[in-house]
C-alpha cells in the first residue's frame, strides 16, 4: 500500500499525463527515461519534451508546443514535486512513461 503522499503524487502525474495527450499525443516517446531528471528543468519530462521546463512553466520563453502553465498548475499536474520530492516524482513519471508505451506496442 503506497503513503498519502504517494497517492496524491500518482493522480498528480496521470493528471499531466493526460494534459499532455491533449496537446502533444505520443509526448511519452520524446523521454529518455535514462536521463529523466525531474529535479532539473531540461532533463525533465517538460524539459525534454520542449528543451527547458521554464518553456512551459510561466512561459519564459513561449513555445507553440504545449501551452503555458504557471507554477501551481505545474505542481498539480505532476511537472513538480512541491514537497522537493523528486525522486519520487521521477519514480512516478517512469511508471506512466512504461504504462502508455506497453500500451502503445499494444495497439500496433
Amino acid at each position: 500500500m503506497s503513503n498519502p503522499e504517494e497517492s496524491l503524487n500518482r493522480r498528480r502525474v496521470r493528471k499531466g499525463a493526460r494534459w499532455l495527450d491533449e496537446h502533444m499525443p505520443n509526448w511519452y516517446d520524446l523521454v529518455v527515461i535514462g536521463s529523466l531528471d525531474m529535479s532539473r528543468r531540461c532533463s525533465c519530462v517538460l524539459g525534454q519534451i520542449t528543451g527547458d521546463y521554464n518553456y512551459v512553466v510561466d512561459a519564459e520563453v513561449p513555445t507553440n508546443l504545449l501551452p503555458p502553465l504557471v507554477d501551481r498548475t505545474a505542481v498539480t499536474h505532476g511537472f513538480d514535486a512541491d514537497s522537493g520530492d523528486y525522486d519520487l516524482l521521477e519514480d512516478l513519471w517512469v511508471r506512466e512513461i512504461a504504462t502508455r508505451r506497453e500500451g502503445a506496442e499494444d495497439d500496433r
